[in-house]
Protein backbone atom coordinates (compact mmCIF):
# COMPACT_ATOMS: atom_id res chain seq x y z
CA UNK A 1 0.00 0.00 0.00
CA UNK A 2 1.14 3.63 -1.05
CA UNK A 3 1.53 6.02 2.00
CA UNK A 4 -1.00 8.40 -0.11
CA UNK A 5 -3.39 5.73 0.02
CA UNK A 6 -2.55 4.50 3.25
CA UNK A 7 -3.31 8.61 4.68
CA UNK A 8 -6.65 8.48 2.88
CA UNK A 9 -7.58 5.84 3.78
CA UNK A 10 -6.79 6.87 7.90
CA UNK A 11 -8.57 9.86 7.44
CA UNK A 12 -11.67 8.15 6.33
CA UNK A 13 -11.43 5.84 8.87
CA UNK A 14 -11.42 8.34 11.61
CA UNK A 15 -14.21 10.44 9.62
CA UNK A 16 -11.43 13.54 8.81
CA UNK A 17 -11.58 13.50 5.20
CA UNK A 18 -13.50 16.89 4.83
CA UNK A 19 -10.92 18.35 7.78
CA UNK A 20 -8.89 21.48 7.20
CA UNK A 21 -5.28 21.65 8.76
CA UNK A 22 -4.97 24.22 11.47
CA UNK A 23 -2.09 25.34 13.37
CA UNK A 24 -2.08 24.09 17.16
CA UNK A 25 -0.21 25.87 19.76
CA UNK A 26 0.27 24.38 23.37
CA UNK A 27 2.24 26.56 26.04
CA UNK A 28 5.93 25.04 26.63
CA UNK A 29 5.94 26.02 30.36
CA UNK A 30 2.94 24.76 31.22
CA UNK A 31 1.45 21.70 33.46
CA UNK A 32 -1.22 19.00 31.75
CA UNK A 33 -3.92 17.78 34.70
CA UNK A 34 -6.51 15.65 34.50
CA UNK A 35 -9.29 16.94 33.27
CA UNK A 36 -12.64 15.37 34.86
CA UNK A 37 -15.70 17.88 33.80
CA UNK A 38 -14.51 17.08 30.13
CA UNK A 39 -15.95 14.75 27.57
CA UNK A 40 -14.72 11.13 27.61
CA UNK A 41 -12.23 9.91 25.70
CA UNK A 42 -12.55 6.20 23.64
CA UNK A 43 -9.14 4.99 24.65
CA UNK A 44 -9.31 2.03 21.97
CA UNK A 45 -10.20 4.80 19.28
CA UNK A 46 -7.45 6.77 20.60
CA UNK A 47 -4.93 4.51 20.78
CA UNK A 48 -5.66 3.37 17.30
CA UNK A 49 -5.43 6.75 15.88
CA UNK A 50 -2.13 6.66 17.44
CA UNK A 51 -0.99 3.44 16.80
CA UNK A 52 -1.55 5.05 13.04
CA UNK A 53 0.21 7.66 13.36
CA UNK A 54 3.32 5.98 14.57
CA UNK A 55 3.21 3.66 11.38
CA UNK A 56 2.90 6.28 9.33
CA UNK A 57 6.08 8.42 10.70
CA UNK A 58 7.72 5.23 11.23
CA UNK A 59 7.30 3.13 7.58
CA UNK A 60 9.12 6.13 5.74
CA UNK A 61 12.66 5.79 6.94
CA UNK A 62 13.69 8.32 5.05
CA UNK A 63 11.12 10.74 6.14
CA UNK A 64 12.64 9.68 9.78
CA UNK A 65 15.61 10.26 8.82
CA UNK A 66 15.70 13.82 7.16
CA UNK A 67 12.57 14.78 9.93
CA UNK A 68 15.58 14.47 12.50
CA UNK A 69 18.18 16.09 10.90
CA UNK A 70 16.43 18.97 10.31
CA UNK A 71 15.26 18.99 14.40
CA UNK A 72 18.64 18.71 15.11
CA UNK A 73 20.11 22.05 12.58
CA UNK A 74 16.83 23.66 14.23
CA UNK A 75 18.01 23.10 17.55
CA UNK A 76 21.70 24.12 16.49
CA UNK A 77 20.04 27.04 15.63
CA UNK A 78 17.63 28.05 18.60
CA UNK A 79 14.61 27.81 16.96
CA UNK A 80 12.01 26.33 18.99
CA UNK A 81 9.06 25.79 16.96
CA UNK A 82 8.30 24.73 13.68
CA UNK A 83 5.81 26.66 10.93
CA UNK A 84 5.28 25.48 7.70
Amino acid sequence: MSRDKYIKDMLETFRMKDARPTRTHMATNGHLDLDTSGDTVDQKLYRFIIRSLVYLNTSGPYVMFIITLFSIEGLKKGWTTLSF
